[in-house]
């Protein structure tokens, strides 16, 4: 667990690690949003600025960072293989960890063929 924070992200993930993480808030340790990505640290650097800058599209995890940013942390919570392993292993966290309540899309899609 690190602060979602760039410095802590590029020291912490190297490039290219596949699999899912979660983004939450140490002061609601009942609600997390969770992602999956071919690319973690990339990833996770898009989700910090976009939060950072007040743009980020999930309206759930913006409001939270407006108040409580030195809350927000982030976590690896499984490395995958390929990237259809890390899709439907965060399916299952969304189908199934209550924890799920930030994430606004409950299906999660490739985004490539979106």
């Amino acid at each position: 667990m690190i602060p979602l924070r760039k410095d802590k992200i590029q020291a912490q993930y190297p490039k290219g690690i596949i699999g899912v993480y979660a983004v939450f808030f140490r002061d609601f340790p009942d609600v997390a949003y969770f992602g999956s990505s071919k690319d973690v640290r990339a990833r996770l650097l898009y989700h910090a600025n976009a939060l950072l800058k007040g743009k980020h599209k999930n309206y759930k995890l913006h409001k939270l960072y407006g108040r409580y940013h030195a809350s927000c942390w982030c976590t690896l919570m499984k490395i995958c293989e390929t990237e259809e392993e890390a899709r439907e292993h965060e399916q299952l966290l969304i189908d199934f960890d209550p924890r799920a309540s930030l994430n606004v899309d409950k299906t999660v899609y490739n985004y490539k063929r979106k």
